[in-house]
């Protein structure tokens, strides 16, 4: 038995939010434990995948403090790291506690 596409974007393929909204769901869409698709591509590093969201009615703010410039430099995605910056996001604000 396949896995449905959320689960297979939870785990890693983020390149399937394409087809995931093809088939007409939405951008803002979150898995069971209410992590957002942006945030799951945020977390595995995807900017193509982020820019799709956005441009289909999510927001960069759905991000929140756990998924923001801080996790992508820790996790060492460069071009979300870029992307981020490129967006406004304030590289002085302070780590959340």
């Amino acid at each position: 038995m396949s896995k449905n596409l959320l689960d297979q974007i939870t785990d890693g393929r983020t390149d399937l939010v394409f087809d995931y909204g093809a088939e007409g769901y939405a951008a803002t869409s979150a898995d069971k434990g209410c992590v957002s698709l942006l945030q799951w591509c945020s977390y595995y590093g995807d900017v193509s995948a982020i820019k799709f969201l956005l441009a289909h009615g999510e927001s960069l703010q759905s991000l929140g403090e756990y998924y923001d410039l801080h996790v992508a430099a820790f996790h060492g995605h460069s071009r979300l790291c870029q992307y981020l910056i490129e967006q406004g996001t304030d590289v002085n604000k302070p780590r959340p506690g």
